[in-house]
């Protein structure tokens, strides 16, 4: 994960990370515009590289997982030690609600809405991409 691009801030929430053939449970301890942490309370069955989706619900540490309101994300498995995984999102299939919600939990959390807007424009002007603000 591009930690040194995107401000990482303590998240605790419950997510899901599926593939085809797997589900892994657990929970997100910190996050970025970039990707996340997730620790499980069993070992991670997933390789690196592996695309996952993940599901990060909004509604509290303490909810059940038909919790509602959530964010769907796809990622790659970029670190993977016993029972904690890093995801990286690919950015490029992140619908804009769960943007906007992503960039809000960020911003929120670090008090400093500028700086995350900004890292969220360097990243799309170092991969050669049109930014909103332009």
């Amino acid at each position: 994960m591009e930690k040194r691009n995107f401000t990482m801030v303590t998240f605790n929430t419950k997510a899901i990370a599926r593939t085809d053939t797997t589900s892994v449970e657990g929970a997100i301890k910190n996050l970025s515009l970039n990707g996340v942490l997730m620790e499980s309370p069993e070992e991670i069955p997933l390789e690196t590289d592996t695309e996952v989706e993940l599901e990060i619900f909004l509604d509290g540490i303490d909810i059940d997982f038909d919790a509602k309101v959530s964010l769907n994300l796809s990622a790659i498995v970029v670190r993977v030690e016993q029972k904690k995984m890093a995801v990286q999102f690919q950015m490029n299939k992140i619908d804009v609600d769960s943007l906007t919600h992503l960039r809000y939990i960020v911003a929120y959390n670090t008090g400093d809405h500028e700086a995350v807007i900004k890292q969220y424009y360097d990243y799309l002007d170092k991969r050669g991409e049109k930014s909103p603000k332009d």
